[in-house]
């Protein structure tokens, strides 16, 4: 398993997506990637076979999240090397990206 994976994650209204993907053969790859909504989580592998799923209601995305990264450590155990969060939102005072 490669050693310098992302964590890439996209919170909505009402979802959490999240993938891990690493660099293989010169070309970005999904490992392992799923998705938190309507009481639902679930994990995918880099071909879109189903790996898990479950009927949970969490309190909150960050609980979806937790959920999500457990399951992702038990299959690769080395920490990514960055984080990437797409969130959008349009505040009135938000007029580039941001950090």
């Amino acid at each position: 398993m490669p050693d310098r994976s992302i964590l890439v994650i996209n919170t909505g209204s009402s979802s959490l997506k999240y993938g891990l993907y690493a660099e293989q053969n010169g070309e970005e790859q999904l490992l392992f990637g799923g998705l938190a909504q309507n009481g639902t989580i679930d994990l995918r592998d880099g071909g879109d076979r189903m790996l898990r799923s479950e009927k949970l209601n969490f309190a909150s995305q960050g609980d979806a999240l937790d959920h999500a990264t457990q399951w992702l450590r038990e299959l690769t155990p080395d920490k990514p090397c960055a984080i990437g969060h797409r969130v959008v939102h349009g505040g009135p005072r938000l007029v580039a990206h941001q950090r």
